[in-house]
Parts: C-alpha cells; structure tokens; sequence
C-alpha cells in the first residue's frame, strides 16, 4: 500500500493554519527534532556547544518569523484605515478579489489630491474566515486600527445559467461616543447605504470589480463622514463630504444607495457649514472683533450654495450684515424670508432691527409676537445682550432702552431689571421724541412698582 502524498495540498493546508499557536508549536518542536537528528542523532550528550547554539537561533528564527508574518498590518498615523476582510471559498477567487476587487479599492483611496489621506488594509483570509460576527469585526477592526471596516465572504454561484460572484458584505465603523439619537441617525444612515450583498458576473468580474469598489470608496467615505460629524470632528467630516461632491461618478450613478448619497449630501453639508458659522458667532459674542467675521460669511456663502432656504442661515446672515457694515436693509430682507417659519427667534431679530430703524409701532407688534411663539431659552438672554452691546457704540439709539424693558420683562421675567430700563429710558428720551413709548413706559413704571409689591408681600406670606 503506497503513501499518497500531495505536497501542494499540504502546502495550502499549512498557509490556512500558519497564524495559529499550534502550528507554530508543531513548526518549532518539527524543527528541533530535525536538528537534533542532524548534529547527534538521538544522542544529546554528544551535543557541542555550537550546535546547541545554532539550534537555538534557527528555533527563535523561525518563532520570530511566525510571530511577525502573523501580525496584522495596522494603520499609520495621520491617516484613514480602510480594512477589508473578505474570506473566499477558494485560491482562486482570493486572487481575483485581490486583484480586482481590492486593487481597484485601493487605487481609489489612494488617488492623488485627496484632501483626507486614506491607508488600505488587507486583512489576510487565515483572519478574515475567523470574523464571523460584529464583535469580531470591531475586535480585528481595533488591532489595525482601521476607521472603517468591510467584512463577509465571497463564493461562486450558479444563478441564472450564470457563475456569479456572490458576495455577502458587512461594515463597522469607528466613532467618539456620542449621544443615543445620534446613534439612531448614524445606524439608519449605515443601513440604507452599504451593499450589504453583492451579485457579480464572473465573466466581467474585472468591471463588476471595478463598479463595485468605486461604490463602496464612496460609501466609506460617507458613512465616516457622519461618523466623524456626530462624533464632533467637523474638520474631518467637511474633508470627506467635500471629496464625494467633487466627484462625478456620484453624480452619474443611479444605484439606489449612491442616489441617497447625493441626495443627502447637500444636508450633511449644510449642516457643517451651518455648524461653522455658528461657532464663528460664537466666538464673534465673545469678543466682538471682526476676524471670525471673515469665517462667518464664507461658510455663509457656501451654506447658501447647498440650502440657499436654510432657517439659520437666514438668521445667521441678518446678524452678519448687520455687524459687519450695519447693513439694515439686507439685514430685514434676510429675517423676512423666515415669515413662515413658527418659531419666536427670527422674530426677535426682526423686531430689534425695526427698533433700530425707529419703527416702534411696528417693533412693538413683533416683540409681543415674538414672546406669544416658543424659542430656544438663550435667545432672549442674547437678545438683551446684543442690544447693551448696540447702545455702549451707539448711545443715542435710546428707544433700545425700552425694548430693553419689554424683553426683561416679558421674556425673562427679571421685573428689577426692567424697571431700571424703563426708567432709563424715561430719563434719557428727549421732549417730543417716541412720544407713544414714553406713555407706554410711564404706565410699564408703574404696573411692575405695583407687581413687585404684590410679589414682595406674597413672599412675606409665604416664610411666616
């Protein structure tokens, strides 16, 4: 009976194993024996010294090539791991995913003039067949460090009177912790999105290949993105949805996943330039200097190219043009496009600009229109800010004074500091001058005197 030995079978069964502990235990003892056998035979007293020594290097030789041939490759500082784990039935179809598939994966990723600098990692088959969950996917996804991460298997399949690649896809994605809503929104976004599975003709797998990859290069690209957003890394975000507008394979494509990509992507935009001029705001409240102006109305204009109808912009772009060079006219027009809108802070900001303007009647009306709708509780608080701002750089806007009163009053509740600035306007209005607000303040003096004492006594009751 002779001994059926097959080498290349061997072989391939040896490459499948070669990451496992036990293979390399096997290798090294394997290894040793031989050895032994050569320099003495079953003999080890008849060892030398040197070839003790030598038997010892080759056995840390071979254990530190197995250590490091086993390791998985990991992402390099500065840049964006892209892994891919895809375990294929055969030789065969491995070499065809690897040079297809993720060739053309990573010759995308790679293309020059990416603001973002994508790494790709090819996870080997030995791993890739031993992710079979999501939580070995993070695991694996972790080791090399990788931000993004595509997982399943591939086999081919007759359907159709056709062989077909069928390949069966999963992702996960890295992100800082975040807010359960916006978990929500990130896992309904990644489900409508990413080719979860994928049927190829194996006939034109080159061009599949190639369609294919390009799809999930722009799908990497978006989900990462709104990882990124929700995860409060704007920079990243911008880079990354900023590329996929620019390119036109996006825009040509009819596949029902890119199609929601384009068509979300102006929104996910809009909301990164919206978040940028707000901060701009922000940091322009803080010091009232003029250099976040300049972020201000770039991020303004290009809110405006992918929502020129953006609520906020309106509002955001009403304070710039007003800040900037006291520009009411425009100012108006942007806070009057919000008409529609059933919300308390446009109006706001409407009424401060008819004030300014010296249009009381009418800056009166949108006060008490603007404290009948809901807005968020800051508004009021940057309202009464902004307005004392206005009147330390311009004294003789007096009648703010009194828009002052109202708002504390009705907004805020604060009856002290209403008086004082009902008062003070009272004090300051020459003879003739909004002759209607000065009535209205006289009797405004009076009720909150009265209410106050109401409030004083009502308190007196309640601590005896």
């Amino acid at each position: 009976m002779g001994l059926d030995f097959d080498g290349e079978k061997l072989l391939q069964r040896a490459q499948e194993r070669w990451d496992r502990k036990t293979t390399i235990v096997i290798v090294l003892l394997v290894t040793a024996f031989a050895l032994l056998w050569f320099f003495a035979g079953i003999k080890l007293n008849e060892l030398s010294p040197l070839e003790i020594g030598t038997t010892v290097v080759v056995l840390a030789g071979i254990y530190l090539f197995w250590f490091f041939s086993r390791r998985l490759p990991k992402t390099p500082k500065g840049r964006i791991g892209f892994a891919v784990a895809i375990a294929c039935e055969t030789k065969e179809q491995e070499k065809q995913l690897g040079s297809d598939f993720v060739m053309t994966l990573r010759r995308l990723l790679d293309r020059s003039g990416d603001k973002t600098k994508f790494t790709l990692i090819e996870i080997p088959p030995s791993h890739a067949k031993r992710i079979q969950t999501t939580e070995d996917a993070l695991k694996y996804r972790s080791l090399c460090r990788a931000h993004f991460m595509i997982y399943g298997t591939a086999k081919v399949r007759v359907l159709g009177n056709r062989r077909q690649h069928v390949i069966n896809m999963e992702g996960v994605v890295s992100h800082k912790p975040t807010t359960a809503d916006n978990q929500k929104t990130f896992s309904k976004e990644f489900s409508e999105v990413f080719p979860r599975r994928l049927h190829l003709d194996v006939e034109n797998d080159l061009m599949s290949f190639e369609f294919t990859s390009e799809w999930v290069d722009s799908v990497a690209r978006y989900i990462i993105g709104i990882a990124a957003f929700l995860s409060g890394d704007i920079n990243y975000a911008q880079s990354l949805f900023e590329d996929l507008q620019s390119q036109s394979k996006l825009i040509k494509t009819d596949l029902p996943a890119m199609a929601k990509i384009r068509q979300r992507l102006p929104r996910r935009l809009a909301d990164i330039y919206h978040t940028r001029a707000f901060d701009a705001v922000e940091k322009w409240r803080a010091h009232k200097q003029s250099a976040p102006l300049i972020d201000l109305k770039a991020n303004l204009d290009k809110l405006h190219v992918v929502d020129p109808h953006s609520y906020a912009g309106h509002l955001l772009r009403a304070i710039y043009h007003f800040v900037s060079n006291r520009n009411v006219t425009s100012s108006i027009a942007e806070v009057r496009q919000c008409r529609d809108v059933k919300d308390g802070t446009w109006r706001y900001s409407y009424a401060f600009l008819l004030a300014y303007e010296g249009e009381m009647l009418k800056a009166r009306r949108m006060y008490k229109a603007a404290f009948d709708h809901y807005c968020a509780p800051h508004v009021p608080f940057q309202t009464e800010d902004f307005m004392v701002w206005i009147l330390q750089l311009e004294p003789d806007k007096i009648q703010l004074h009194f828009c002052l009163g109202l708002v504390n009053w009705h907004a805020k509740g604060d009856k002290a500091q209403a008086l004082a600035d009902f008062e003070k306007f009272l004090q300051v209005c020459p003879p003739g001058r909004f002759t209607e607000e000065t009535r209205l303040a006289g009797e405004y003096v009076k009720n909150i005197k009265a209410e106050m004492k109401l409030d004083s006594v009502a308190g007196g009751i309640g601590t005896n």
